[in-house]
């Protein structure tokens, strides 16, 4: 494993509008031997917080991100690339090369933001002014994005911290659209821009000795940081180092058992098996004497089949016993099918996540 030493020499690469298309050059060179992409965001915090009822505290962390992001314009956007093993590109200089890219439509005299949020960016060095003048269009940078490969591309790792809103706001610069209405259309596109991402956030569930945000994380691994804190070039080398140190020391190099993915095809796979598993539950408490739960079919079936029995009685005991005997062992077949068929539909799921390496990103 490679980390960066105090020798190690940074360059974090300020790009603004008049050289960013030179800068996404240098990265389209760079981007097969470096697909480990670690990402941060600086926006203007959260102003919103949305009121009504919700069915979970999830939807209402989901509606509180999309609410924010719908509104609010991102600030600065930091990019560190390595490679499998940690090393950074150089991209012909003596320096190691990390990008920051700055973009011009916030604007603290007219749009809104919170107060403590652009505050903090402001004793970090973020020059507003500046940005304003100088900064990125973001329309011109979506289009740079989509074109660069490191995008709807499954070679590509991404690296973040608790970044729902991280993601939130580049999947606005690529779609040019408002987040959609349902975090599960949130984690659709997600999972079709960015196929692969590792949130640490997320994988800091996994032991029980870690804790607090991301400067507390790196203090704990002994990380040092580089640049300035607040700064999102600054924040993604930290992520990139924190993820390498994190995975070589509680996840033995790999983390791909430790992966969680909810892509689209398995929310169907999902819904799927919770129906098969509640057609089972029903058959074994014994509902097939009620026709107010499941499919008409079956009941259907099984109400002839009693009906059958009762004839069957007045004409022969010993045949209806046999045949009501028949009716359960149809009824004690079908919820094993069932079962089996649940079982089957739960474990495909659990099978595609052990075999993709990715990782929910967070937002609550």
């Amino acid at each position: 494993m490679s980390l960066l030493t105090k020798g190690d020499s940074i360059q974090i690469r300020e790009v603004w509008a008049d050289n960013l298309d030179e800068e996404f050059a240098l990265i389209r060179e760079i981007v097969d031997d470096y697909p480990y992409i670690a990402m941060d965001t600086e926006f203007p915090g959260v102003v919103l917080r949305p009121v009504g009822n919700f069915k979970n505290s999830s939807d209402y962390h989901y509606q509180t991100l999309k609410d924010n992001v719908d509104l609010l314009k991102l600030i600065q956007l930091g990019l560190t690339f390595s490679d499998e093993k940690g090393n950074l590109p150089t991209c012909g200089t003596d320096k190691h090369c990390i990008w920051q890219f700055n973009f011009c439509e916030f604007n603290p005299n007219e749009d809104v933001f919170a107060n403590d949020s652009v505050e903090l960016l402001r004793q970090s060095g973020i020059d507003f002014a500046k940005n304003n003048e100088k900064g990125i269009d973001a329309k011109r940078f979506g289009e740079l994005l989509m074109s660069s490969g490191i995008v709807l591309n499954d070679d590509m790792y991404w690296v973040t911290f608790h970044s729902g809103y991280d993601f939130g706001y580049l999947l606005k610069l690529l779609t040019r659209q408002n987040l959609p209405d349902t975090q599960a259309g949130f984690f659709t596109l997600i999972n079709m821009y960015f196929p692969v991402l590792y949130d640490i956030k997320h994988l800091m569930k996994f032991s029980n000795s870690l804790h607090g945000g991301l400067n507390k994380l790196a203090e704990l691994l002994e990380v040092e940081r580089v640049g300035v804190c607040h700064q999102a070039g600054s924040d993604s080398l930290l992520t990139s180092c924190t993820f390498r140190k994190l995975k070589e020391n509680f996840f033995n190099g790999s983390l791909e058992k430790y992966s969680g993915v909810i892509p689209d095809v398995m929310l169907s796979i999902t819904i799927l098996a919770i129906m098969l598993l509640w057609l089972a539950v029903v058959q074994i408490h014994g509902l097939k004497q009620r026709n107010d739960y499941g499919p008409c079919w079956y009941y259907k079936f099984l109400q002839k089949l009693e009906l059958f029995t009762l004839h069957l009685d007045k004409k022969n005991a010993f045949i209806a016993q046999s045949t009501d005997l028949l009716c359960n062992f149809a009824c004690l077949l079908m919820t094993t099918l069932l079962t089996a068929a649940a079982s089957i539909a739960v474990a495909i799921p659990l099978f595609i996540v052990s075999k993709k390496s990715a990782c929910r990103c967070q937002y609550s």
